[in-house]
């Protein structure tokens, strides 16, 4: 998943360390083995950086296509920049009955990602399951120059720069 040109990041420890990985998993095995389990809910966080100048100039494609704001239109531009995109994946077993009655964009309470395996989602056959997500929007220190850093020292990234060299 990408948001403005951002991959989702996503935290796990592991062994007291904290790691950082690009996408996340689709499901998982029970560690018995009993049971498969889908990843059928995400919770987003997008952080965003406030900015505010003097006659800067943007430049953005919109659904209109180009368009630029410029000293004239605006005498302080001012707005909100992508920074970050972070999920947090969960598998969350919802009672079927309640979701056939929800439409579309319906607001479903938030939800904190279960620890217990039996309120996890089992991938069963013919059964319905609902796919939900939930996002928030945090402000950020993190300025527009600096976005790609925490991309650019996870582990692996090394090979990466240096593909692109070679």
């Amino acid at each position: 998943m990408i948001l403005d040109n951002l991959p989702v990041m996503r935290f796990a420890n592991q062994n007291g360390i904290k790691i950082q990985w690009t996408g996340f998993p689709v499901g998982y095995t029970a560690p018995d083995g009993s049971a498969d389990y889908i990843i059928n809910h995400l919770k987003f966080k997008v952080l965003v950086h406030e900015y505010e100048g003097n006659g800067v100039e943007i430049i953005g494609t919109g659904e209109e296509g180009m368009g630029v704001i410029s000293e004239a239109d605006k005498k302080k531009v001012s707005g909100f920049e992508i920074v970050g995109f972070q999920v947090i994946p969960c598998s969350i077993k919802r009672d079927p009955e309640v979701m056939t009655k929800l439409h579309m964009y319906d607001i479903i309470s938030t939800s904190d990602c279960p620890s217990e395996l039996d309120k996890y989602q089992p991938i069963k056959e013919q059964e319905r399951i609902a796919f939900t997500y939930e996002v928030d929007f945090v402000k950020s220190d993190i300025r527009w120059p600096s976005r790609w850093d925490a991309y650019l020292k996870m582990e692996g990234s090394r090979v990466h720069w240096f593909s692109i060299l070679n």
